[in-house]
This record gives C-alpha cells, sequence and structure tokens, in this order.
C-alpha cells in the first residue's frame, strides 16, 4: 500500500529483508561475486517454502511476482546495480520436501 511517498511493508516482510540483507553479502563472496553485474541480465530464481503443518494448499501462499519483486529488490546494489537490468527470468515456486529447509536459488547469468 502508498500512501504520502512511503510503502508499508509488514513486519515479517521487514524482518526477512533485514536477514536477507545480512545473509547475502557473505553468500555472494562465497560465490566469487566481488562487485554487482553490470549490463542486461537473466535470472532464474527458485523459492523452496516449508510446508506449514497444517494446508490444503498444493503450493506456497502468494503471488510469485512478490517472491521476485522481495528477492530481486534485496539484491540491488550486490548481486546486480539494478533489478532493471533484468530483461529474461524463469522464476519458481514449490513446497520444501519432508526434511527439507526452504531456501532461494538464484541463477544470474550476462544476457548480453
Amino acid at each position: 500500500m502508498t500512501s504520502k511517498g512511503w510503502t508499508y511493508y509488514p513486519k515479517r516482510y521487514k524482518a526477512w529483508r533485514d536477514s536477507v540483507g545480512e545473509v547475502l553479502p557473505g553468500l555472494l563472496t562465497e560465490a566469487g561475486l566481488t562487485a554487482p553485474m553490470e549490463g542486461p541480465l537473466e535470472v532464474t530464481t527458485a523459492f523452496v517454502c516449508v510446508r506449514p503443518k497444517t494446508t490444503k494448499l498444493q503450493h506456497p501462499k502468494g503471488d510469485l511476482d512478490n517472491f521476485e519483486k522481495g528477492c530481486w529488490d534485496e539484491c540491488n546494489g550486490l548481486c546486480w546495480v539494478d533489478d532493471c537490468q533484468i530483461v529474461k527470468s524463469h522464476s519458481t515456486k514449490r513446497w520444501a520436501n519432508p526434511g527439507e529447509d526452504g531456501y532461494i536459488e538464484i541463477h544470474i547469468r550476462s544476457a548480453a
């Protein structure tokens, strides 16, 4: 929801973004990415969500584009300069298998 030039983020979403902001820089260093990528990019993203103890849903709740937005916004300035560089994308979301932790997997490559 936008009002008076700012966007409201629920507490859970803000907590998620804060945790990603803490972990992502170290993961990028481990992966060998020392500076944000430039130019047009192709991004493949997989969202694997822990299944609640009780749900009738066949797949995780939430629009896939909202999953992408939160993730890609956190990657701005770290993985790429800005997510407007993404010219091609493929994303999926699914429940984690029993005993599997939830995670996000991102593959980035130049689209030039």
